[in-house]
């Protein structure tokens, strides 16, 4: 009958846990479909199953992030990627979500927080490949903030790792030399930049490099060549991300030509590109007061207004995110304070009650073992005397028969 029964609750635990993994696996299918809202959900019903592993869990809390983040809710997306690392201790697990929030944390300009997590995150990978993609983003933060030269040490470093294996590694390799001309850019080094901006086309991966080559030369005020740059640009196939950046570097310096022809083109290929659901940026926002300074002076006052507008809308939604990001931050670092307050706070009594507790089983031990030795010399006292009671005794009957021998 046991068998029966152990067979029975073997096969209802299994039944449980392939059920509960079900839940996660569509989790992830409706990533792949972009449907964040409904991978969250299967997510959420997932972490409440008991029986699951703590990796399990943090995986769990580690898509859930993702899909915060994809929907535009960066507080929600940290929140989710910090009880990922909370459900479990693990150095891979651990740097991907620290590598995950310092990203959140540069998208929104707050590089000083990126930087803290980026720094977490190189400290516990051991992947060379990870490390130079943790150090190309760690650069990236710190060319934001003016510290070029740690910018450079990084990327040298993570070029470093990449030319040990160029085959496995062309991509690391494509990003540090596009981020060394970044860097140069940000310098003021427009000719540097441009050679690693070639550098990095010669590998063929990505079109950025084209599209950086074009904003370069505008940043240099060699327009002709920009135009060039930009237009190469647009023959190489681009994602929608470089095809709006390249359309609106187009109609900006058709604007500055006014040629205002070709810069309503570009400038609307460009707001047809634009993708609303991800968070606002720099380029959106300067996009639509481009577009409000062209109808400005193409006397459209009623559009010029509609696109100003637009434009201070997104800066303030910006604004608002960003302060939004900045305070959950803060609240999340006195949270882990207080987390560690009282961590240090227990450990600190565990420490004492475990000094009590060894300090009374020493005492009690002690006071056993002098018990064990006060009765263990008594009864080895009794015993001689006993002994000497006994030869006492022999010798006084040894007498008495001397006694009697000599009487005779």
């Amino acid at each position: 009958m046991k068998p029966v029964i152990y067979a029975l609750v073997i096969t209802f635990l299994w039944t449980v846990i392939c059920n509960a993994k079900s839940l996660l696996d569509s989790a992830y299918q409706y990533q792949k479909l972009k449907d964040h809202e409904k991978a969250i959900g299967f997510c959420e019903r997932f972490v409440q199953v008991k029986s699951i592993s703590e990796k399990q869990k943090s995986e769990a809390y580690f898509a859930m992030g993702f899909s915060y983040n994809k929907l535009g809710q960066p507080s929600n997306a940290i929140q989710s990627y910090l009880l990922s690392i909370d459900a479990y201790d693990h150095p891979k697990c651990l740097a991907r979500a620290h590598y995950n929030i310092a990203y959140i944390y540069d998208t929104f300009s707050h590089y000083e927080q990126a930087i803290e997590h980026y720094n977490i995150a190189l400290s516990l990978t051991d992947s060379p490949a990870k490390r130079g993609k943790y150090l190309v983003a760690r650069a990236i933060s710190y060319k934001y903030i003016g510290q070029y030269s740690e910018a450079l040490n990084d990327v040298l470093e993570a070029q470093d790792i990449a030319l040990t294996d160029i085959e496995n590694n062309r991509r690391l390799l494509y990003n540090a030399y596009n981020q060394r001309g970044l860097i140069k850019v940000a310098a003021g080094d427009f000719g540097e930049a441009i050679e690693y901006f070639n550098y990095a086309n010669d590998l063929g991966l990505h079109i950025k490099s084209y599209v950086n080559i074009g904003l370069t030369y505008t940043k240099a005020e060699e327009d002709q060549k920009a135009i060039e740059a930009f237009t190469n640009a647009l023959a190489k196939k681009q994602n929608k991300d470089q095809r709006f950046k390249t359309y609106q570097a187009l109609g900006e310096l058709y604007v500055k030509f006014q040629n205002h022809e070709k810069a309503a083109q570009y400038l609307k290929m460009a707001e047809d590109q634009y993708d609303s659901l991800l968070y606002p940026d720099g380029d959106d926002i300067r996009l639509f007061s481009t577009f409000g300074t062209f109808y400005k002076h193409s006397g459209d006052s009623a559009k010029s207004i509609h696109y100003f507008e637009k434009s201070a809308n997104l800066y303030m939604t910006l604004e608002e995110v960003k302060s939004e990001l900045l305070i959950n931050a803060k609240k999340m670092e006195l949270e882990n304070t207080e987390k560690q307050f009282y961590a240090r706070q227990k450990a600190e009594q565990e420490k004492q009650t475990a000094l009590i507790i060894g300090g009374v089983t020493f005492g009690v031990l002690l006071l056993i073992i002098i018990t064990l030795v006060y009765v263990y010399k008594t009864r080895r006292n009794r015993v001689e005397r006993m002994k000497e009671d006994a030869r006492s005794g022999i010798r006084t009957v040894l007498n008495i028969s001397d006694e009697l021998v000599d009487t005779e």
